[in-house]
């Protein structure tokens, strides 16, 4: 009695994701209502020591949610026995075609990627981090971003790392790297609704690399994992 293909999809129509942001939900229903009885116990019959397994709390419906027979999609897909049997996955196929297409590359002399995972393909969302890199042949102290200044967090001859302004529009914009007056480098950035990616401690640590914490703000590893029901704290932008 879980979420069946549940596929959530952005709304590009609400950028930079804060207030009034919107999400669609893609995919089939709930088998059951959104309040449920959950976390389970085991058991086992004295005589023929058969085992089973029994709720012990209610788990009620988020806030916002309908409490009704079951949660349901905002746009309706189902599953049939020729998607399984054609190894096709209607729910992604269903989001895939909303997909408006990624976002352009960017290019110049200053190169801007996501601050947190440098990935070159997601663009950069108004109030993210990101970081551009270049050879600016001296350490940069200031960005302009489509005009508007953005507020540099730390910099370097090879790299500075800033927050895009969050008042720009969805859409290409230039990018100018200054020291001064003097344009070190310029280059071109697309500008996202959303930009995603999560910072990393350790790059080559296959571990646990994200900067991720426990309840008690020490960093969660292999060696020092969350406890069951505790808090984490993870460190993201975009």
């Amino acid at each position: 009695m879980g979420i069946k293909s549940l596929v959530l999809q952005i709304d590009a129509q609400y950028p930079g994701l804060g207030i009034g942001a919107r999400f669609l939900v893609i995919g089939e229903p709930t088998g059951g209502k959104p309040s449920h009885y959950g976390t389970t116990a085991g058991f086992a019959l004295p005589a023929s020591h058969l085992t089973g397994k029994y709720s012990t709390r209610l788990i009620s419906a988020p806030s916002g949610i309908p409490d009704g027979p079951s949660f349901n999609p905002d746009i309706s897909v189902g599953t049939r026995s020729t998607d399984f049997f054609a190894r096709f996955d209607p729910e992604m196929g269903a989001t895939v075609a909303r997909f408006t297409g990624a976002a352009a590359p960017p290019s110049g002399a200053a190169i801007v990627v996501n601050g947190a995972s440098f990935r070159t393909e997601q663009g950069g969302a108004p109030g993210s981090f990101v970081s551009a890199f270049g050879s600016f042949g001296q350490t940069p102290d200031q960005v302009l971003v489509a005009g508007a200044s953005g507020r540099i967090i730390s910099a370097f001859v090879g790299q500075v790392n800033f927050i895009v302004p969050s008042s720009l529009a969805i859409g290409a914009a230039a990018v100018s790297v200054r020291a001064g007056v003097v344009e070190l480098a310029a280059g071109q950035l697309t500008i996202t609704s959303s930009s995603p990616g999560l910072f990393i401690l350790q790059p080559a640590d296959p571990g646990q690399p994200g900067a991720v914490e426990n309840q008690d703000f020490s960093v969660n590893n292999q060696a020092n994992p969350a406890a069951a029901g505790s808090v984490i704290q993870i460190f993201a932008t975009g």
